[in-house]
Parts: C-alpha cells; structure tokens; sequence
C-alpha cells in the first residue's frame, strides 16, 4: 500500500471514528433529555396527585360535619371534582407491578359517594350517622396515603430517589417502586355500600333469576344450544368455558356461537355474523319472533320497547313488564333477520342478573300523561318512575319524591322506533 492509500484510508477510518463517536453522544442527549421529560412529568403528575388527594381529605371533613344544604352540596361538589382531578394524575404515573388499583379505587369511590350523598340530600334526605362514619374513615384513609406520597415526594426533592446505577432510568423504576409500595401497604378496613358506581356490593353482585338454579355440564348444555339451533348435538363444538358474573359454555355451529350459563342452562347470547340478504319480513311479524324466540328461552314477562332496523336486520328491545309496571332493568336484546326470520342475535344478560320476584308498592293516582316504569339505579338498586313522552325525550319522576330523576332524549328518528 503506497503513503496516499494509507494516509487516505486513515483518513476516513478517523471520519467514521468521529461520525460513531458523534452519534454516540447524540443518543446519549436524547436519551438524558427523554429520562429527565419522563422525570419532569411524573413529579408534576405526583404533586397534582398530592394537591388532589388533600383537597379531598379536607372536603370529607366538611362533608361528615354537614347535615344538608347548599354546605352539604359545595363540599360534595369539590370533592367529586378533586376525586378526578386525583384519578387522572394517578393514571399519569408510571407505576410497578399493575398499578395502584386499591387506591384507585378508594379514589372513585370518594368521589362517587360525596355524589350519591349530595343527589341524596337534594331528594330530602339527611346524612345518616352511619354515613358520617363512612366519611370520616375514607378521610382517615385518603390522609394515610398523602402522607405517604409526601414522603416519596419529599425523597424524591431531597435526591434519595434521585440515585441513579450505571447511568440509566433507575430513578424512575426506584419511584415506581416507592408508589407501589403504598399500594401494598393499603388495605380497605371497611366495606363501602352506596347507591352508586364503585359501590362495594356490586363487585359482589350475582345474577337473580339464576338463584338456586343447579348446575349444567358442558354435555347438557351442548343439547341446550342444539336443540335452540334445530341441528343435532354432534354438529355442536364446544369452544370453551368461562368464570365472571355469569360463568358460560361456549358453542358452535357453524357462523353461530351460543353462550349457555353453567347454572341454570338458560341461553345467554346468540351471536351469528351473516349478509342478510333481502328484506322479506315486515317489522311487526319481526317483534313477534323475537318475543317469542325469548319466551321459549324462559325470558318471560317482556313486551317490545324499542326496535331499529339496519342492513336487513331489526334490533328488538324487550323489557319486563309487572302488571302495570315496564320493568327496564329485565332488559333483552334480540336481532332478527328480516329474510328468512332467523334470530342472529341475542342478549339476555341484563335480565338474567335483574329478574327476581318483586313487590312494587303503586301511587293511588297517576298523573295525567304518565305511565309507571322501574329504572336501574348506579347502584343496582331500582327506583319506581312517572315516565313521560314529550316533545324529543323521555322524562322520569321519581314517583317517592317528585323530582326528576332522568332524562332520555332521542336522536333523529329515534323516537319511530318506540314502541308504546
């Protein structure tokens, strides 16, 4: 190799030393710059969360020393808000091990009692000294956990969560694993029941109309799905089981799934993805399949409140009935195709959790224009209404205490599909 080849080759194994060397040093920036943004975010989102939380400590001490009024309503209203403000600065934080799920809960369900309290008080109802005891032990609570986060806040300023190992996102895992700390830490002491979202009772929840129903193998309810499909039980797959709310058998048949519950074997959902072709039905023979397809199932009492029709296909709302009474939370969904009549969908899962037995405790005079209507509360309680169709909407009065309860307004061309 002559001296120009060797100073040339020199000369470019320096430039690709330096262009390495320069991109080397270009990551490294962007990846401090990246470490300290993701730094700079989870300290804000830590102090919103800490402003949050004491904000709410502070509106539970009101709230359990106001009996009604407008106190009453303000301190509920700021503790809801803060309650937010608190769960979205939660979801911001980057937290080890799945989260901090107790105390998200803990957090909604603050903020969704200080509401049910306040919609409560509006309908005349004081605050209960069981209630105030509610109160004061979410407080005691939520100042717990603030203290805590104040801590890790105050290692964080101090620079004991600042230490990194080997230059890399150390501090980060090491204030994650702070957080999850309180996490672990935390255990609820007392069971919250409220008429409201988060309530402890609804986790426990289990579904009414299957109570004391026995239990079904997987081979009897592949003859359930068979015989509901006409086709026989050997053409019948069984596709697999499920736990939850309503433990299942799932089944096929061709394009056709069929849940049927473990206990009770009553079918829970239908599901059959296929062009509907032409539109050979009209829509009240249509009403008439899908109720009586329900009532073969055992899905009894239901009248047809609602329909919509889309590509061919009519979409039944059905709901209980007690005497007088639409029974709203008894709810089942049923698709017919309007070509040949054939059910291709079907979804009697909330009537399977609500329908029981019930005693219903009627006004001696309804007013003019309404009818009588059983709504679902958040709470997965029921509240007896005066329901009434006006211009664009439905309205509901609660029939106990006069006051409007709920407003349903319908979209364009909605309301033809009602059904009175």
């Amino acid at each position: 190799m002559d001296k120009n080849n060797a100073r040339t080759l020199i000369s470019f194994s320096l430039a690709i030393a330096v262009i390495f060397l320069a991109t080397a040093i270009f990551y490294a920036y962007r990846a401090d710059k990246y470490r300290q943004k993701l730094l700079l975010a989870g300290e804000n989102a830590l102090s919103q969360l800490i402003y949050s939380a004491e904000t709410m400590e502070e509106q539970l001490n009101i709230l359990s020393k106001s009996g009604s009024g407008a106190a009453l309503t303000e301190a509920a209203s700021e503790l809801w808000s803060a309650s937010q403000s608190a769960l979205t600065a939660l979801a911001t934080l980057d937290i080890a091990e799945g989260g901090m799920p107790r105390c998200e809960a803990l957090l909604n369900q603050a903020g969704e009692y200080s509401r049910a309290l306040m919609l409560s008080d509006a309908e005349g109802r004081q605050i209960t000294e069981t209630q105030s005891r509610d109160l004061a032990a979410i407080s005691r609570d939520i100042g717990c956990i603030c203290a805590a986060l104040q801590q890790v806040k105050e290692d964080l300023d101090t620079g004991t969560l600042g230490l990194q190992k080997d230059g890399g996102l150390d501090n980060i895992s090491l204030i994650s694993e702070a957080l999850g700390k309180i996490e672990s830490d935390y255990s609820k002491a007392y069971s919250l029941v409220y008429d409201g979202s988060y309530s402890d009772h609804i986790a426990k929840v289990s579904p009414k109309h299957l109570e004391n129903m026995d239990m079904i193998s997987a081979d009897g309810a592949t003859k359930i799905a068979a015989r509901f499909l006409g086709v026989s039980s050997a053409d019948i797959k069984q596709l697999y089981e499920t736990e939850g709310t309503i433990p299942v058998y799932g089944l096929q048949h061709g394009d056709r799934i069929v849940e049927v519950s473990r206990t009770g074997g009553m079918i829970v959902s239908v599901h059959a993805e296929r062009y509907v072709h032409a539109n050979l039905i009209n829509q009240d023979d249509a009403r008439q399949i899908a109720l009586q397809a329900a009532q073969e199932l055992g899905y009894q009492n239901l009248r047809c409140r609602y329909t919509s029709e889309s590509a061919n296909i009519l979409t039944c709302e059905l709901v209980g009935t007690n005497g007088e009474v639409t029974v709203y939370p008894d709810r089942v969904t049923v698709r017919v195709a309007l070509d040949n009549g054939e059910v291709i969908g079907f979804d009697g899962q909330k009537y399977l959790m609500s329908n029981t037995s019930r005693t219903l405790t009627l006004p001696e005079n309804l007013p003019d224009g309404a009818a009588l209507a059983l709504l679902p509360t958040d709470g997965q309680y029921e509240r007896l209404c005066y329901e009434y169709l006006e211009d664009g909407h439905l309205r509901y009065v609660c029939a106990e205490t006069d006051t409007c309860y709920a407003i349903h307004p319908f979209g364009e061309g909605e309301q033809q599909g009602l059904i009175d």
